[in-house]
């Protein structure tokens, strides 16, 4: 007897059942690697444990440095990967992507929680301490100084004024802490993402805004710039807000062009070129490409776009001098390290990184790698392209063609590549990830990308807290923190380095002239390495409004007065400034020399000298050898 067959509803209904099974078995193992990963990777390196337990196995392999990156790149992304396979398993995440009529509430609440994300990590960095750096130092004097003489002072530097007149303005409104300045600088951060999310919500979709907030999110360094007292976070929005304003002049269709998008161009470019000039580099890069794009498809939008151009041209000739001598004075006396295949590729690592890719690219975010990759494979595999592709394909194209123009001119000129400029084309990667993105249909792609980036956020946020620390208050609080409770009224500073590229003292003894403006602060040649004027130690005065005392000018009553007071000497460890220091004045001189503290990251050490006239002798020696090895000025 044949026996009767399964109904379909029946053999259906257990599969389903497997099927669900099988997903709470999956869901269960990448909630606990997920929590386990996460666990590790707060409390340290994923892969330090790891590494550690190597090094006493087999010491001569985990000593390697190629093991020891190996190891730490992987324990670090390893949390990423395995946290996205979890979130891929969640319901309530993936439902996100493919956003109904029924959802679309739920999409917006998630653009806001992004948003509120980053304003709330970025606050949080804010109010992390009291500790800022060289650069920030120069900010915050030049927030002291009048407004006319910011001006003056922008044409003996490498840096436009308007973020320093923005500068001025916050702390005249509310104050000069350090704290209330660094939120004042994350006002442009949160204005790009929310004005950015909100113009792809409206262009394009709330999956495009929500791509653009988690890449943005993914970005340890986007984090840190937008706290840092400097113009990164201000440049980073003229740039983004003038693709913004470039799209609107493409779409629009009428006859007559609206100027608006004109107006709203030419402010941003000005912007940019007034607030970094790398920034407004990139955003002359972009200009060009939306000018051939006109020039070959829209005859109505020539006139417009020359007019646009022009008004560019016009209103920022005036500076055109100062940029002129500025470049000519840096290149002289402040000349960037020669191009080699680690400072080459260091721009484009930064985009993806988690970490200062000045040094080893542990950090390298993945998920922002994979995110990026994806994005431009599925730009390139569309068979029926639109003018949005094209546009989004202009987005990525203007990063890479200035950085093509840098590499060309410092391969054949001189060198201009430096991690950090790069920072204002951010926006733009990220402008092309969310919109290629949100044109897929493919839903698992879709899922894949969106859940590895919302993993490299959690990663994101503890780097950044990391990063900070490291640059900002690890650096004061150690250093500056300790002496601070010990300078005298009367005590001195000096610092010297051998090399423009090694070592940077002088960054120590302004900030120390900046917190005691009162001491007097004795440099051996300049303060600076900038030649014609620009850095100098005039320069320097002027913005500190300290008391700087070349040592060549030092007279016999002067070392008399100091017999009654102490020296504060910064040196760098393995600088021949430091060697030769310790071979006329080694620590163990009775009464005379204390080693205070170290400086982590940059291996500088402090050393108290009482009376500070015991440093004579060898101050005279420098002077005389600095006589014969250096250019006359």
């Amino acid at each position: 007897m044949t026996p009767p067959a399964t109904p379909p509803a029946a053999f259906a209904a257990t599969a389903a059942n497997v099927r669900n099974k099988r997903a709470q078995a999956l869901r269960a193992a990448g909630c606990l690697l997920g929590v386990l990963l996460c666990g590790a990777l707060v409390f340290d390196d994923a892969g330090t444990l790891f590494l550690e337990t190597l090094s006493r196995a087999i010491p001569r392999l985990g000593a390697n440095p190629w093991v020891r990156a190996r190891i730490h790149f992987f324990g670090a992304e390893g949390v990423v990967l395995f946290v996205s396979l979890f979130l891929l398993q969640t319901r309530q995440f993936t439902a996100l992507l493919t956003l109904p009529a029924a959802r679309r509430r739920l999409a917006n609440v998630a653009i806001a929680g992004l948003l509120a994300l980053f304003a709330a990590n970025a606050v949080s960095l804010a109010f992390a301490g009291r500790g800022f750096d060289f650069d920030e130092s120069y900010t915050l004097a030049t927030t002291r100084l009048p407004w006319g003489e910011i001006i003056s002072l922008r044409s003996g530097d490498t840096h436009p004024p308007l973020f320093y007149f923005y500068a001025k303005a916050c702390a005249v409104l509310f104050g000069s802490d350090v704290r209330v300045l660094r939120l004042c600088v994350i006002l442009p951060m949160l204005a790009t993402g929310g004005v950015t999310a909100a113009f792809l919500r409206r262009e394009f979709s709330a999956k495009a805004a929500i791509f653009f907030l988690l890449a943005m999110n993914t970005s340890a360094l986007a984090f840190d710039y937008s706290v840092t007292i400097r113009g990164y976070s201000f440049a980073l929005l003229f740039v983004t807000f003038a693709a913004l304003a470039a799209y609107h002049i493409i779409r629009d269709e009428r006859e007559k062009p609206s100027p608006l998008p004109y107006a709203a161009l030419a402010t941003c470019v000005l912007g940019a070129l007034y607030s970094h000039y790398y920034a407004g580099a990139i955003s002359l890069v972009g200009c060009g490409l939306l000018g051939i794009h006109i020039l070959f498809n829209d005859k109505r939008k020539r006139v417009p776009i020359l007019i646009t151009g022009g008004a560019i041209v016009l209103c920022f000739a005036p500076w055109v001098p100062v940029l002129a001598h500025v470049s000519h004075a840096a290149s002289v006396g402040y000349p960037l390290p020669p191009l080699d295949f680690t400072s080459g590729l260091a721009p484009v690592v930064q985009i993806f990184s988690n970490e200062n890719a000045g040094g080893y690219v542990r950090g390298v975010s993945v998920a922002l790698i994979i995110a990026f990759a994806g994005a431009l494979a599925l730009f390139l595999m569309r068979r029926h392209r639109c003018q949005t592709d094209y546009y989004a394909a202009a987005l990525f194209l203007t990063p890479f063609l200035f950085y093509i123009l840098l590499l060309f001119h410092s391969l054949f000129a001189r060198p201009l590549i430096l991690y950090r400029y790069l920072f204002p084309a951010y926006g733009l990667v990220w402008l092309f990830i969310a919109i290629e993105f949100a044109k897929t249909r493919n839903t698992r792609i879709l899922r894949a990308a969106a859940a590895m980036l919302a993993a490299a956020v959690a990663y994101a946020l503890i780097a950044s807290h990391d990063l900070h620390k490291w640059k900002h208050e690890a650096f004061f609080e150690n250093f500056y923190g300790t002496v601070a409770n010990e300078v005298g009224e009367n005590d001195i500073f000096f610092a010297a380095g051998e090399t423009a590229t090694d070592s940077d003292p002088h960054h120590e003894r302004l900030i120390f002239s900046f917190l005691f403006p009162k001491n007097i602060t004795l440099y051996l040649d300049k303060v600076n390495h900038y030649a014609d004027g620009v850095g100098d130690s005039a320069h320097y005065e002027r913005v500190y409004n300290a008391n700087f005392v070349k040592c060549a000018n030092l007279t016999g009553a002067d070392w008399k007065r100091f017999e009654n007071t102490a020296a504060w000497v910064i040196l760098y460890e393995g600088d021949p400034y430091h060697d030769r220091f310790k071979e006329v004045m080694p620590p163990e001189a009775s009464g005379g020399i204390a080693l205070k503290v170290s400086v982590p990251h940059s291996h500088a050490k402090i050393y108290h000298v009482t009376p500070a006239a015991r440093l004579r002798p060898w101050i005279e020696a420098e002077i005389q050898r600095s006589s014969r090895i250096l250019p006359p000025h």
